[in-house]
């Protein structure tokens, strides 16, 4: 569903372009098309603005949520037994990949509603279909499944090494 929004971006983006093209060929209100051009270019840096000076916005969020860093790990060196990765996330979608912390092995994962969930609370959670050391993905079935979930993520932890031995 991600790749949807993204395609619709660029479709929009290419409509826009063309309007713009055939308006030059065809030689109509040139003022109108400068316009049309200065309101584009102005949304556009207004936009950027907000995304990077705005500390809080729910684009900037919702990217920071989904993002992924590539890091070289190594196991934690005082580390004795199982570490436990606790995160939530919210179920929008019938599918999802979630991510955390590097892990030895793939982690054994448990999934709860929060305490405070104001919604129906005794259903069944998502299933996990697919658990990496990085990351699990889950997909349900019911709508009583979306909402807010916790995931914990118990296993051998590694740490980042940033690049040193």
């Amino acid at each position: 569903m991600e790749y949807f929004y993204i395609v619709c971006s660029l479709a929009s983006l290419v409509a826009f372009i063309g309007y713009i093209v055939d308006r030059f060929v065809l030689n109509e209100n040139r003022n109108l098309t400068y316009v049309l051009i200065g309101c584009f270019v102005v949304l556009t840096v207004g936009f950027w603005l907000w995304f990077y000076l705005a500390p809080q916005n729910s684009v900037r969020s919702s990217i920071e949520n989904r993002l992924y860093e590539i890091k070289n790990y190594r196991p934690f060196k005082n580390a004795i037994g199982e570490s436990t990765v606790e995160g939530r996330f919210e179920a929008n979608g019938n599918r999802g990949t979630i991510f955390f912390p590097s892990f030895f092995e793939p982690p054994k994962i448990f999934l709860k509603r929060p305490e405070n969930y104001s919604g129906y609370s005794g259903v069944e959670p998502p299933e996990i279909y697919k658990i990496t050391t990085d990351s699990f993905s889950y997909y349900y079935s019911s709508s009583s499944q979306n909402g807010d979930w916790i995931y914990r993520a118990r296993g051998k932890l590694l740490e980042p090494s940033d690049g040193k031995p």
